[in-house]
């Protein structure tokens, strides 16, 4: 069973400086596990920074990958990685509820993403997320420096509220520059359920960015794939 109970509050939590490469600075599950009930749930980050260094290959500050999980008024920075993927935060094995307020969030390839790994639990979907009044920055001195690709993306999940939030400086680069993407794909189509519905996006401020939101109705990931994923809707 998944250690649960945990509220982390006021610490910073860096990467080790004598790596050249850090994978993941924090790490809530593992996104490997095949039930429910070995998920880790009930935490609560607050007040902490997580950070990597300014010259180290940090593809993600956070993997979030529990159940009943917030990150609240934190400080996440310095995520990012050349020629690869990576995300502030990123979860794929999680059904939430989770909770993303009142942070400042700055990386390279990708702010927050929920899917592209296919979890091992059979019909999750991340659900029932909110992400309120955060700080997506990507600094301008990291063009041509790390890979960017965007801020928010879906994958997969179901009943999204985005809100109040101001995503800042996105362009072109190892994708075409777009801020926002709803899109679902199911990394090795493995997981046929794999959707983006139920998603309300308001209130917010896109600044400084090639490209503004794109909504597609489905994905195949490869030029070879047949399996499809469910259609994203509402």
């Amino acid at each position: 069973v998944g250690t649960r109970g945990w509220r982390l509050v006021g610490l910073e939590i860096a990467s080790n400086p004598a790596n050249a490469i850090a994978q993941a600075i924090v790490e809530l599950g593992t996104g490997s596990e095949r039930s429910l009930a070995t998920l880790s749930s009930h935490m609560v980050l607050d007040r902490v920074w997580i950070h990597g260094r300014a010259d180290q290959y940090v593809p993600r500050c956070l993997s979030l990958n529990s159940a009943h999980t917030a990150v609240v008024d934190s400080y996440l920075s310095d995520c990012h990685t050349r020629g690869g993927e990576g995300q502030v935060i990123g979860g794929w094995t999680t059904p939430g509820p989770l909770k993303i307020e009142n942070n400042y969030l700055e990386g390279g390839t990708i702010g927050v993403l929920f899917g592209g790994a296919d979890p091992y639990i059979q019909g999750l979907i991340p659900s029932d997320i909110t992400v309120r009044r955060n700080h997506f920055l990507k600094p301008l001195s990291w063009k041509g420096v790390w890979s960017v690709k965007n801020s928010f993306e879906l994958k997969n999940a179901q009943r999204v509220l985005v809100e109040g939030n101001v995503f800042e400086n996105n362009w072109m680069d190892a994708q075409s520059g777009y801020m926002i993407l709803f899109t679902p794909l199911s990394q090795d189509n493995l997981a046929l359920w794999t959707t983006v519905r139920d998603v309300t996006f308001r209130h917010n401020v896109l600044r400084n960015s090639d490209q503004g939101v794109m909504i597609s109705a489905r994905n195949a990931y490869g030029a070879t794939a047949t399996a499809l994923t469910d259609v994203t809707r509402r």
